[in-house]
């Protein structure tokens, strides 16, 4: 059994309205989470107090998260999973099931703007609110959107004093300059000349 409650709340301002912070526990941790994305302890501790308020850390994707400690276990727990459970219930048993913010917001941790959903979903919501990584800005990508048009124009030219000679296909022989020209493998290459990369 956990301590009483600590007196005191806190106001958020959403669009011009003031919402009313509402507390409620994490399971299985000496914490409560609030519906403003705010996590707190409610237990005593080496070092800290009840009612402190943790310090949240944004990950690279954008997402806030905190670090529980309870019984000599640490863990990292992200703050919209810890929302989504408190007042949506527990994750589905759906293996694809993530936290979706349908505003597009990652920090915006409030229980209506958080719902269980699918990796599709979750995918749409990104596409619709224009924050689906393509072409340089995904993470993974190696080569700026600079040199794929560069490497898309010289392969249009070369292609277009083909068919001048009456050829349909590009000098077989090219693909290797060109992938030794821009520091990149044939099938890399092929991939960004076809259209299914960088669009």
């Amino acid at each position: 059994m956990y301590p009483p409650r600590v007196p005191g709340g806190h106001q958020q301002r959403v669009e011009g309205d003031v919402m009313e912070e509402e507390w409620r526990n994490i399971a299985g941790y000496p914490y409560d989470v609030s519906s403003c994305g705010r996590v707190r302890r409610m237990a005593p501790s080496r070092n800290t107090w009840i009612g402190r308020v943790l310090k949240p850390t944004t990950d690279r994707n954008g997402y806030y998260y905190v670090i529980l400690c309870h019984e000599g276990i640490v863990r990292t727990h992200k703050i919209h999973i810890l929302v989504c459970t408190a007042w949506h219930g527990e994750k589905p048993a759906i293996e694809t099931s993530q936290v979706r913010h349908l505003n597009g917001m990652h920090q915006d941790n409030r229980p209506e703007n958080l719902f269980w959903g699918t990796a599709q979903e979750n995918a749409d919501d990104r596409e619709a609110h224009g924050r689906q990584a393509k072409g340089e800005g995904h993470p993974s990508a190696l080569f700026t959107q600079k040199q794929v048009d560069a490497l898309r124009q010289e392969y249009r030219e070369h292609m277009r004093q083909r068919l001048q000679q009456g050829f349909v296909r590009a000098q077989r022989s090219m693909h290797s300059v060109w992938a030794q020209k821009y520091h990149m493998k044939i099938e890399t290459l092929k991939t960004i000349l076809s259209g299914r990369s960088y669009e």
